[in-house]
């Protein structure tokens, strides 16, 4: 006997007799599920679009009734480690990698350059350089190339100034001028500039050639094959000799002053100091 094909009230087929209008065997779509729902008691949920599955005892089939699913119980479907599912906005997801930033104005999209430095570096000391470590990470380390850098401190009334090497850092002094004010208090200045341990103690000292008398302003050049003058040149120009060595560590200090200290609270010393510096 041949079994007769008709479409049923959906226009998919199904069987004669009995089933006329049923849905085919196996059949768990969602439209299936909304217009009959006293096949599906167990698993329709609310909607057209909802989400169901076939219910029954066997491996890898949900029991019948009220029940959950544990993480552990779901597949990601096609998507790449570390990716997270995510709301595209028009009521589906997509799986796409999640980073912490932001941005200004419209939200970068796939191929947008992020300018870098509106990033942040986390926990790291200035100056430091992001290093791969070859084991797939990275780490911040010191840069170990040397750069310029020029310091001043131009405040007055004080003729005894003090620069200390922060923390992981080198310096080598290559010049340092200083503009020199005296007073009318009485007696003669001496110019020093004098290398220091972190603790204070002595470890170099050089003084100009010539000491300043009260109520004059000399200029003074200390530098790596500067001339040794013993006398100002042009009224007030003088310049001292510096070693090209004049390398200091982290904590060690730099101290340029009147080692007479004649009028140390009223005289004015502007100081400017090139050096090269490097994170250590």
């Amino acid at each position: 006997m041949t079994e007769k094909i008709h479409l049923n009230a959906v226009g998919m087929p199904g069987y004669s007799g009995s089933m006329r209008g049923d849905p085919m065997v196996g059949d768990r779509s969602a439209w299936d599920a909304k217009n009959y729902p006293l096949l599906h008691t167990n698993d329709i949920d609310i909607g057209i679009n909802a989400i169901h599955h076939t219910l029954g005892t066997g491996s890898w089939v949900a029991a019948p009734g009220n029940h959950i699913h544990i993480l552990t119980d779901l597949s990601s479907g096609s998507s790449l480690s570390g990716q997270l599912l995510t709301s595209i906005g028009s009521g589906s997801a997509t799986w796409l990698y999640l980073h912490n930033h932001s941005h200004a104005g419209s939200a970068a999209g796939d191929g947008e350059k992020i300018n870098i430095a509106s990033l942040t570096s986390e926990t790291a000391t200035d100056d430091f350089v992001l290093t791969a470590d070859g084991s797939g990470s990275a780490s911040w380390q010191p840069a170990d190339s040397w750069r310029v850098t020029l310091v001043e401190d131009t405040s007055l009334n004080d003729s005894d100034k003090i620069f200390t090497v922060p923390a992981n850092r080198e310096w080598q002094i290559l010049w340092i001028w200083v503009e020199y004010t005296c007073t009318i208090t009485y007696g003669a200045r001496q110019l020093e500039i004098q290398l220091q341990t972190s603790s204070g103690n002595i470890m170099g000292q050089w003084q100009a050639a010539t000491p300043q008398d009260q109520s004059l302003m000399y200029k003074y050049l200390f530098g790596i094959a500067s001339q040794d003058m013993t006398s100002p040149r042009d009224f007030y120009y003088i310049t001292t000799p510096l070693p090209a060595g004049t390398f200091l560590s982290a904590g060690q200090k730099i101290r340029i002053w009147d080692n007479k200290a004649k009028d140390p609270t009223a005289d004015d010393m502007i100081i400017r100091m090139q050096y090269a510096q490097r994170s250590v």
